[in-house]
């Protein structure tokens, strides 16, 4: 037996018993699996966001003059990061306000619009003594907020050590995170340079540039379309508030604002963002919730069809088919986070898939006639 043999059976032999260990210490993996994560989720939360926040980068360092190279970097970051937190202090501002001011609104609006219910019930010598007990509950509902604050003050004093604790680890995971991304932006080409070293150093130089041109691929699809989603969010929310604005529905900016951030799960998240709008509308006024629903239906085939096609385009490469089963999937394994990683994680798969069965038609030799019959 020649050497090249023994080092193949070798290596199917310990990668068999690794394989035996996973599966008989199954429980014991996934605990270790856990305990790493939990102790490298700052540092994922990190490259996660400079990954976001490169995509403004690039854009606003296009734009400085080569005059001023030295200082390139620096700039486009404290930019980035002065949008960024601008980005997040004009959401909150916008909606806090509008969210407390609804919250008045609604309580002040529910007991009137019980009545209404129940007036429109015995109308129709429809039995309503259930709603009449509601009522009796609501105008008691100062008192039972009061109640509840009180119950819920308790409950925090007692449990203060936990609350401080769950507090400090927060800032610190955001603290580590924003820290780790920072550097990662400033020094992205050389840390880029060191990964590379260390492909071509320990792998062979096939795997290693095949690596790198997924890596490229892999980039680019979820540069694409974080950026592309993001912006057709942004356009489909001031839509709303526009044409809310001009048809006087009330809660217009509220509304806006949240359809924009539930726009940006893909297929399902502006009609996540529909029913929310429904529901608040509907306190007020039933028929301007009927046609906020109509508007939307408008809104939403203008953005599917014109819109979106434009801005996000055919940029992830993946047919509308294998989307809804991207969305789907991911939903159903790791919820909203799912919903929108997976899109381009299967664009990803089913370009390199594609590519693949081109080449091996082609190292066949195989014309269309076989699979276009």
């Amino acid at each position: 037996m020649d050497l090249k043999s023994v080092r193949k059976w070798l290596f199917c032999i310990t990668y068999g018993l690794i394989f035996f260990f996973f599966l008989y210490r199954f429980d014991d993996v996934l605990d270790i699996i856990s305990t790493t994560l939990n102790i490298l989720f700052p540092f994922l939360v990190g490259c996660f966001l400079a990954f976001i926040l490169n995509l403004p980068m690039k854009a606003i360092e296009s734009k400085i003059p080569d005059k001023i190279q030295r200082w390139k970097r620096p700039v486009s970051l404290i930019l980035t990061l002065l949008l960024f937190s601008g980005v997040l202090y004009i959401t909150a501002s916008m909606i806090i306000p509008a969210l407390t001011e609804t919250v008045q609104i609604i309580a002040a609006a529910i007991p009137d619009f019980v009545e209404r219910i129940i007036d429109f019930l015995n109308e129709h010598n429809m039995n309503a003594s259930f709603l009449e007990d509601m009522t009796a509950k609501l105008q008691n509902l100062d008192s039972e907020l009061m109640n509840f604050i009180r119950n819920l003050s308790t409950g925090l004093i007692s449990s203060t050590i936990g609350f401080v604790s769950s507090i400090v680890q927060f800032l610190t995971t955001f603290i580590i995170a924003v820290v780790f991304a920072i550097y990662i932006l400033i020094s992205k080409e050389r840390l880029l340079c060191q990964l590379k070293m260390l492909l071509f150093a320990h792998c062979p130089e096939r795997f290693a540039k095949q690596s790198i041109r997924i890596g490229k691929l892999v980039q680019n699809t979820f540069s694409s379309f974080f950026s592309g989603q993001f912006i057709e969010a942004c356009i489909l929310g001031i839509m709303f508030i526009i044409c809310m604005t001009i048809f006087q529905i009330p809660y217009a900016l509220l509304i806006g604002v949240i359809i924009t951030l539930t726009a940006l799960v893909p297929i399902f998240g502006a009609f996540i963002g529909c029913i929310i709008g429904i529901f608040l509308i509907m306190i007020e006024s039933p028929m301007k919730a009927v046609f906020f629903l109509i508007m939307f239906l408008i809104l939403q085939q203008i953005e599917g069809n014109l819109i979106y096609p434009k801005v996000v385009g055919n940029s992830v490469g993946l047919p509308a088919i294998w989307v809804l089963v991207a969305v789907s999937t991911g939903g159903s394994l790791f919820g909203i986070a799912g919903m929108l990683f997976f899109i381009p994680i299967f664009s990803v798969l089913y370009n390199l898939l594609r590519e693949n069965t081109w080449k091996q038609l082609h190292k066949k030799k195989l014309s269309e006639k076989n699979w276009k019959q």
